[in-house]
């Protein structure tokens, strides 16, 4: 059964090279590839709040990616996300931070910031300096 396709599908000498001459060119080429690949910074954030959860999702808006995070961070809880720095090394997200009123209803605040950064930088997040609409 494999005899058929053995022989019609093994490489003969001419694409042997053929086939190394790629797997060398693919080698060479890989860095060049991923020096083209933007840099990303890590963003931590710190629930700055005394008393209430919230929930923070960011939005990378140079990737133009949302990061989602499902759970509730408690006082002083962190939370991280990898996003996308410009050419100029800036990073641009907006935090949408999630919170809930003492009689239980949601509402979404928002803080935007545009900063050089580079490996990692860290935000503390605050309620009062949220704003009501997306910025």
């Amino acid at each position: 059964m494999f005899g058929q396709y053995e022989a019609k599908y093994l490489p003969r000498s001419a694409s042997g090279r053929q086939s190394l001459a790629v797997t060398i060119w693919a080698l060479l080429m890989s860095p060049i590839a991923a020096f083209g690949q933007a840099a990303t910074v890590e963003v931590r954030w710190r629930n700055a709040e005394k008393a209430k959860d919230m929930q923070v999702y960011v939005i990378d808006r140079i990737a133009k990616k949302e990061y989602k995070n499902d759970r509730q961070i408690t006082p002083g809880g962190t939370g991280t996300a990898r996003v996308t720095q410009d050419k100029d090394k800036y990073i641009d997200i907006m935090f949408s931070i999630l919170m809930k009123d003492d009689n239980g209803a949601s509402t979404y605040r928002y803080i935007c910031k545009r900063t050089s950064a580079t490996g990692s930088v860290s935000f503390d997040l605050l309620w009062g300096a949220s704003s009501g609409s997306p910025c």
